[in-house]
């Protein structure tokens, strides 16, 4: 038996009792000799399978992310595609210079901006 269990038994029990006993690591198996580990090699099949698992995970990855991307350029694409229109409305309501066309096209990015909140 374990020294710990023995001493955490014997601490707490009746003849007959029941209990349940959690021991660290240490206290079961003792220190670690690492001169005494052994280690395994990984065998090419399992290495095959797990290289397999990564590539389809990369693949699902990237098709997310492209997904992601193609639904993002249409949602800008539907925000914006009203803008030259309703920047051509405008001008052609109204002669602008520069500081004029500057706060023309400020308005119209404000106005697409709050529509779409």
């Amino acid at each position: 038996m374990f020294p710990k269990l023995e001493e955490e038994i014997l601490e707490v029990t009746a003849i007959g009792s029941k209990i349940t006993l959690t021991l660290k690591p240490e206290d079961a198996y003792g220190n670690i000799d690492e001169k005494k580990v052994q280690k395994q090699p990984i065998l090419p099949e399992e290495m095959a399978k797990v290289k397999e698992k990564l590539e389809a995970e990369r693949v699902r990855a990237e098709s997310n992310i492209q997904r992601e991307r193609d639904a993002a350029i249409e949602e800008l694409r539907k925000v914006f595609a009203g803008l030259p229109i309703t920047a051509a409305e405008k001008v052609v309501k109204t002669s602008l210079d520069e500081e004029g066309h500057r706060a023309l096209i400020d308005g119209v990015l404000n106005d697409e901006g709050s529509r779409n909140n």
